[in-house]
């Protein structure tokens, strides 16, 4: 089947092109993304428009601290591959966002949390949910452009519930 690619540059440049522009491609954490993006070069990875990730990984891990005590986190370093990607379109993201251990505030008291969790229950940024601007590796989200859509949904909804929950954040 894929000899075909072989037959001449032009037809190897129009098959690579559909294979990476009209497919979606869907990973499984950031490590898996990162080492998918360096292992198909930049040219192929710049022709990729949609992609999936389940966006988990280790949050403590950094690379070795330079000499003047700065650091960087390893989960960032992967997803500053989405910068590479020119021609991306689509964008949708797993996250955990709804289960205990993922909630804002935890070492305040119940008192306090209930009642801001009142004050806010009707706002998208609800005090019992994960705050997504403190999210790692956000600014390169931010920083893609020509984006037609950018969704998030809830993976802990779709273990406990099934189908897909869009995120409030």
């Amino acid at each position: 089947m894929l000899s075909i690619l072989l037959v001449s540059k032009s037809v190897h440049f129009l098959g690579v092109h559909a294979f990476y522009g009209l497919n979606t491609f869907a990973f499984s954490s950031l490590g898996e993304f990162g080492r998918f993006c360096r292992g198909i070069g930049s040219a192929r990875a710049q022709r990729i428009q949609h992609i999936e990730i389940l966006w988990q990984g280790n949050q403590t891990l950094t690379f070795t601290p330079n000499s003047r005590g700065q650091w960087t986190s390893r989960r960032t370093y992967d997803t500053s591959e989405l910068l590479k990607m020119r021609r991306l379109k689509t964008v949708v993201i797993h996250i955990d966002e709804s289960s205990r251990g993922r909630r804002r505030r935890p070492h305040e008291l119940p008192e306090v949390r209930t009642w801001l969790v009142d004050k806010t229950k009707l706002q998208p940024n609800n005090a019992n949910y994960r705050a997504l601007r403190t999210l790692q590796g956000q600014d390169y989200i931010y920083g893609l452009r020509g984006i037609r859509h950018i969704l998030f949904y809830d993976i802990e909804k779709y273990r406990t519930m099934g189908g897909r929950h869009p995120i409030r954040d």
